[in-house]
């Protein structure tokens, strides 16, 4: 594939749920050679990367910007499927303590703080 002499062109995947995309993460890889692109290095996997997610979510959370989000992710896929389709949760985790996920023992969702309203949908 012809590049422009300042492009890059990288292949990452996002396989932060790894046993459940591992396997698709390979099959594209081994798709590739029939396909033909290139890419410049080696592929990117989120999953490699958590460690810098996690430290840029806790400097978020430490300063207030981002907030623990105390539902289950059968809780939140029940809010923004049909029949609410919810598109932003209506200050659900505002009351939440910043430790809730430490003192419950429990890996809390992060959602970044909006003003009042900012989520507003026109």
């Amino acid at each position: 594939m012809d590049q422009p002499e300042r492009w890059r062109v990288l292949l990452r995947f996002d396989d932060l749920d790894t046993p459940r995309n591992r396997a698709a993460c390979e099959a594209i890889e081994a798709d590739r050679g029939w396909l033909g692109p290139d890419w410049d290095g080696r592929p990117l996997f989120q999953s490699e990367r958590r460690s810098l997610y996690d430290a840029a979510l806790a400097r978020l959370r430490s300063s207030g910007q981002a907030l623990s989000l105390p539902l289950q992710p059968a809780m939140l896929a029940d809010l923004f499927s049909p029949p609410r389709r919810m598109v932003a949760l209506p200050g659900l985790c505002r009351a939440v303590p910043a430790d809730w996920g430490t003192r419950m023992a429990r890996q809390p969702a992060g959602r970044l703080r909006l003003a009042a309203g900012a989520a507003a949908l026109a």
